[in-house]
């Protein structure tokens, strides 16, 4: 029989049968008092979450976050972030053909969409992260505006965005100044809709790919990179025009577009010098993404200045843009599929 060493015992046990009595007294009193720290130590540890289930909520709310493009090392956050839409939707499709010999109305798309009003559109199973102004500088291109829009808003709703579109259009009939519409666009866009970036988009070019993000970004985006006109190319180095997004602040940072290109041309070539002069620059969506189908259309008038008018863009731009632009509001109206702002200039 395997015999215990004395020393493991709390108190010593003596076989003298004289003190029998104390001893056993000795071995109660420690029991006790070992009950006792033994109870002390579980309450304590009740009051206390263990770290290995703290660690267990951390690792959770990290993987499920991560999952969402967004971490997290709390339960507070976590419960945040669940109401947050995904980065990447599964809603999404990828690459898409443009039919544009679609006969589609507006009415047309107004039925299928009955529950918009003003152009806006927000997801109700989740929160978006973006808020999103998209101005269509317009004139006279009805048909255009129509395969457009029969596209965008579905591509918009496919990303989960809080967006709403608004169609700046120049009144009357004299020559086209596309830099002012886009500025007073802007300014008219800012009094309705709280937006983090806006997005100026020609009306004659359809994005062909969701995975294109129309959400914010952190500097200016050159979106369309490879409309089908060109091929599929970028045109030149520092092309901009087309479909070109904004950070708010960056927007006010350029002073906006010129004022002073009237006619067909120049104004996207100056936002390219504004942004170079900047801080913050440009960035350009990578042509496999940044593919447009590009609507035909007659030939327009060139601004025969616009060459003169790019030599002194650049110490110009402080005083010629959207901080100071005169124009008129003739009409705000709810179209349903966007905010119509017809602008004289």
């Amino acid at each position: 029989m395997r015999r215990i060493s004395k020393n493991l015992w709390p108190v010593t046990i003596h076989k003298e049968r004289g003190n029998m009595h104390v001893n056993v007294v000795h071995v109660l009193v420690g029991l006790v008092i070992f009950q006792v720290v033994l109870n002390v130590f579980y309450l304590a540890s009740l009051a206390r979450p263990s770290r290995e289930c703290e660690d267990g909520i951390v690792k959770s709310a990290s993987a499920y976050n991560a999952r969402r493009g967004k971490r997290t090392g709390n339960l507070e956050e976590l419960e945040k972030s669940q109401e947050l839409c995904l980065a990447y939707p599964h809603t999404l499709v990828g690459r898409i053909t443009i039919d544009v010999n679609v006969t589609s109305t507006l009415e047309d798309i107004k039925h299928a969409m009955p529950a918009m009003t003003w152009g806006k559109w927000q997801p109700t199973d989740c929160k978006s992260s973006h808020r999103v102004a998209i101005i269509i500088p317009y004139r006279n291109r009805r048909h255009h505006l129509c395969l457009l829009l029969r596209y965008l808003h579905p591509f918009l709703q496919r990303q989960q965005l809080h967006y709403r579109i608004f169609l700046a259009e120049q009144a009357g009939v004299g020559t086209w100044n596309k830099g002012r519409v886009m500025n007073a666009g802007y300014l008219e866009a800012a009094k309705l809709f709280d937006f983090q970036c806006v997005i100026f988009h020609d009306v004659d070019l359809v994005p062909e790919d969701d995975r294109n993000s129309y959400g914010c970004h952190d500097t200016p985006l050159h979106m369309s990179s490879a409309p089908s006109q060109d091929k599929y190319k970028t045109l030149y180095k520092s092309l901009v025009g087309g479909v070109l997004k904004f950070p708010r602040e960056h927007f006010l940072k350029v002073n906006g577009y010129s004022n002073e290109y009237w006619g067909w041309g120049g104004e996207d070539d100056d936002m390219a010098l504004r942004l170079k002069a900047s801080v913050f620059g440009f960035e350009r969506v990578d042509l496999a993404l940044g593919r447009y189908t590009s609507l035909t259309h007659e030939n327009r008038d060139t601004n025969p200045r616009r060459m003169a008018l790019l030599k002194n863009a650049k110490s110009k731009k402080n005083s010629d843009g959207v901080s100071a632009i005169p124009y008129h509001v003739e009409a705000v109206t709810d179209e349903k599929l966007y905010t119509h702002i017809l602008i004289s200039i």
